[in-house]
């Protein structure tokens, strides 16, 4: 019996000492393998392919990262016929160089043939399969192929969880697609997002740790989940929703500044997300000078063709568009067009729908000459480089089409129009029907209104029927369309009744993004501002629970807090101004402020300061002074988000200094308490101080990136 069991301890033994050197034999092998990746690399894009760098045959041009893909697109076919899973890993390498530069059309070849290699030499459900078509469906998310992004990505999911488990990284980066085609297709609710995301961060904190790549990307999907759930009027909590997301993407920018550097695009797009949530969270000035600074680091990073500008250009253009700041948002919405063309080429996809974009919006906005001077300028240099029916010279067609329409030149615009509608008509997406109803409109200004309206029609049952139906351009088209189609002498009534019922909905759509007001002229009219020590309140009273008088008050839940004069609280000999918690709901702010006319500021530096105390508290104090033009553009702004109150502590003396442009109208300022607790306010002043003194603040008003719109 003793001799069984020993021989038997000793064939387990020898068991595991061949798995312990297969094992051994696999690492050895798979590390060789990394080896000769990156030597042949190495020989592939820096000795051969970047050969076109060289001074002798670049003759003086600066070599693009494109260019060195397209030396080593042409090299590796044939290269690497002795060992085909080596050119897997260079095609890998190269395909998902060119989907980060929005060249999908060149990647796809190259990850198709990577998977299809792995697959046949290392099997459907090697690991490295599965990576090679995780990439191809997150291509196909990028140009938002959903329903074949969600088939691919669902197998590579399945098999991932059975060969891997549900917490390795490979496997939750695939839920992470997963997620965000789900989010950017708009197949799911908010609440269906945040769980999915949720969940996924449970797994890979309790795995991975917070710091793991992959539990830092699955809180950026919760964060933005919450975003999405805070910003849908179905949501029932949608307080609680927006104040968590407010502080996951803080908490998003604070671990990527840790993790990746202040500069890196994973820190820039954390903190793009971050001012999302304070646009949503009513602090729209916040939110816009964040993405002034995203840009100016990008910018200053990687240059301004970059497309974390050019995504920052777009938020500020829609932001610019929706608050009435016509001029600034053209010139945002030219910049982001000419960058993607800078960037990614005529062809690339987010340069094929950014001109397009531009053009519809910048024409709504009245900016004529600046859409046709856009595409005149750039066609000559498209037509030489781009096939006749390429999509980047078919934008660029769409928008002087569109252009030649708005100057009154219907027959030169459908010549234009009937191109392009003839090659999006074969093309997937809501762009089509942009393109109908622009070759209605030609149509219709030629008195052929019969060939018109089947294009209308169709037009506004494919836009309403897309995920888009509620975009301020899908209504500028959908409006449009309906406007003709009532009109059209051969409408039945029952349509027109239809049609005018949906033209009202619209209607009352755009008018709930009304413009900006003006400055109102009683700020112009008050010249200084008055009672900084709240000394001009004769009531006796020791506190008073009213806003003393010049000042307002400010906020998002004015009734939770209280506002009023303390005169037991006194500093520098000033009696004290306060503001202090006393609602339910703390996840908003309130303050008192003052506005008044810039006239005796015009050109100098400002400075307001005052002393501030606080007790018990658990939320932000924040003194803030805002400079505006007389359309209430913001043009300086600080509110010292970077530095503001966040404990308890005895009297100390804050200050904000800010530049006054000659076009302002009007200064703002005041203070305010964000969260819980109370803080008394004493010795106010605004000054105008030296230049010596340094601002505390950017200026919100770059210099125009290109001629501005006439």
């Amino acid at each position: 019996m003793a001799e069984t069991k020993a021989r038997e301890v000793a064939e387990q033994r020898r068991a595991e000492s061949e798995i312990a050197r297969a094992a051994e034999a696999e690492a050895r092998a798979v590390a060789e393998r990394r080896r000769a990746e990156v030597e042949a690399i190495h020989q592939l894009i820096l000795s051969d392919a970047l050969g076109g760098a060289d001074p002798d045959f670049a003759q003086g041009r600066e070599v693009s990262v494109r260019e060195v893909l397209e030396n080593a697109s042409a090299k590796v076919a044939g290269a690497f016929a002795d060992n085909p899973l080596l050119e897997a890993a260079i095609r890998q390498t190269i395909g998902s160089t060119y989907a980060k530069l929005s060249l999908s059309e060149k990647a796809v070849p190259h990850l198709e043939a990577a998977s299809e290699i792995r697959r046949r030499k290392l099997g459907d459900d090697h690991p490295e399969t599965l990576l090679s078509r995780q990439a191809l469906g997150q291509l196909r998310v990028w140009e938002r192929k959903w329903d074949e992004a969600k088939q691919i990505l669902e197998d590579v999911y399945a098999r991932q969880q059975r060969i891997l488990g549900e917490d390795h990284p490979d496997t939750l980066e695939t839920l992470y697609w997963i997620f965000d085609n789900l989010d950017h297709s708009g197949s799911a609710k908010p609440a269906e997002l945040e769980q999915i995301a949720r969940e996924a961060h449970v797994k890979a904190l309790k795995r991975h740790g917070p710091e793991h790549p992959i539990t830092i990307k699955l809180l950026q999907a919760l964060q933005a989940a919450l975003n999405r759930a805070a910003g849908s009027a179905a949501t029932p909590d949608r307080t609680k929703k927006l104040a968590e997301a407010l502080a996951l993407s803080e908490e998003l920018v604070a671990v990527r500044k840790r993790t990746a550097g202040p500069a890196h695009t994973w820190t820039l797009y954390a903190m793009l997300e971050h001012s999302d949530a304070l646009s949503m969270s009513g602090r729209a000035i916040e939110a816009e000078q964040l993405r002034y600074e995203i840009m100016a680091a990008a910018e200053r990073a990687f240059g301004p063709a970059h497309k974390y500008v050019n995504i920052v250009s777009q938020r500020l253009a829609f932001h610019c568009f929706r608050t009435g700041r016509h001029a600034e948002s053209a010139e945002h919405f030219i910049r982001l067009a000419g960058g993607a063309i800078t960037a990614v080429g005529y062809d690339g996809q987010n340069a094929v729908s950014f001109i397009r974009q531009m053009a519809d919006y910048v024409l709504e906005l009245g900016y004529v000459e600046a859409v046709e001077r856009f595409a005149m300028e750039r066609l000559p240099d498209a037509r030489r480089r781009l096939a006749a029916d390429s999509p980047g010279l078919m934008s660029l067609l769409y928008a002087l089409g569109a252009a030649r329409l708005a100057q009154d030149q219907p027959a030169e615009a459908e010549r234009l129009l009937r191109e392009v509608y003839a090659f999006d008509a074969k093309r997937p997406g809501v762009g089509r029907h942009y393109s109908e109803c622009l070759l209605a409109r030609a149509l219709i200004a030629q008195g052929r209104s019969a060939e018109a309206e089947p294009l209308l029609r169709a037009a506004v049952e494919g836009i309403e029927a897309s995920t888009v139906r509620a975009s301020e351009r899908a209504t500028i088209h959908t409006r449009n369309a309906l406007k003709m189609l009532v009109e059209l002498p051969s409408s039945q009534p029952d349509a027109v009744a239809k049609w005018n019922e949906k033209l009202a909905e619209i209607e009352k759509r755009a008018a709930s993004r009304a413009p900006r007001r003006p400055v109102p002229a009683s700020v112009l009219d008050r010249k200084t501002p008055i009672n900084l020590l709240f000394d001009s309140d004769e009531t006796g009273e020791r506190m008073t629970t009213v806003l003393p008088s010049g000042w307002y008050a400010i906020g998002n839940r004015r009734d939770h807090y209280t506002l009023g004069i303390d005169r037991t609280e006194v500093q520098q000999g000033s009696t004290s101004g306060y503001v202090k918690f006393t609602g339910s709901d703390s996840t908003g702010f309130g303050g008192m402020a003052q506005s008044f006319s810039a006239a005796n500021y015009l050109g100098k530096r400002v400075r307001f300061s005052a002393w501030i105390k606080t007790r018990i508290l658990t939320g932000r104090v924040h003194l803030y002074l805002r400079v505006d033009r007389q359309d209430s553009v913001t043009l300086a702004f600080d509110n010292m988000n970077d530095r503001a109150v966040t404990r308890d502590a005895e009297w100390a003396q804050y200050a904000t200094v800010l530049d006054v442009p000659p076009v302002a109208a009007s200064l703002n300022f005041g203070f305010f308490l964000a969260g819980s607790g109370q803080a008394w306010v004493s010795d106010i002043r605004l000054e105008a101080v030296g230049q010596e003194v340094p601002t505390t603040g950017p200026s919100l008003m770059l210099a125009p990136p290109v001629p501005a719109p006439r």
